[in-house]
């Protein structure tokens, strides 16, 4: 996502805030969150109370996508806007999820005991890049000195199947360019000062 399409994601879920049903005050903690503008510029995804949700870039009343049942968030857009891809604890843990814009039928694309976040599609639509934390464990504390467990990225296809590793190294976030040639990437510091910039 580019500068542009974060100032009106930002600016949008901001406009749209009073028309909403899920309207909220500002001291909420499920507040407005992780807007995504579509490739198209049309709709925009974003979370709300655990929710994933869509409304017109124009301004309008925003539908869920959803059910309040589980919670979703994340939600990365196809490159030609006719999926959403998303996390979701349908099965007591964060997996990665993939819909059409409009709703229906949501396939699971991984299967994992550890939580995982889609990051961004392959170029071409048919992969989804998600960060996955399967090194170590909450209890490993020499990897971050946080007790926490570190994320690498992974992909998956939309089709569904075995997941393959695409970095092995300690990551936080990850988008790739239009073209899907090139990957850019947060390095996770481990065995470090938490507070201790990591690099691109």
């Amino acid at each position: 996502m580019n500068f542009f399409e974060y100032v009106l994601g930002v600016a949008a879920a901001g406009l749209l805030c009073a028309p909403l049903s899920c309207q909220a005050d500002a001291a909420s903690p499920y507040w407005l969150r992780d807007a995504q503008v579509s490739p198209d510029g049309a709709p925009i995804a974003f979370t709300y109370r655990g929710q994933i949700w869509i409304v017109p870039s124009e301004g309008g009343d925003a539908s869920p996508l959803t059910e309040r049942e589980f919670r979703s968030t994340a939600p990365v857009w196809s490159p030609d806007s006719s999926h959403i891809a998303f996390a979701s604890d349908r099965f007591n843990v964060s997996d990665v999820f993939v819909m059409p814009d409009k709703g229906g039928d949501i396939t699971r694309l991984t299967h994992h005991s550890a939580p995982e976040t889609p990051l961004a599609f392959s170029a071409d639509g048919e992969e989804v890049f998600f960060g996955a934390a399967r090194q170590g464990t909450p209890e490993a504390d020499y990897l971050d000195g946080l007790g926490q467990s570190v994320g690498v990225l992974m992909k998956v296809a939309t089709s569904g199947g075995r997941a393959r590793m695409v970095l092995p190294l300690p990551m936080a976030q990850a988008d790739l360019s239009p073209d899907g040639r090139t990957l850019a990437y947060v390095e996770r510091k481990t065995v470090e000062n938490f507070w201790r910039k990591g690099e691109i």
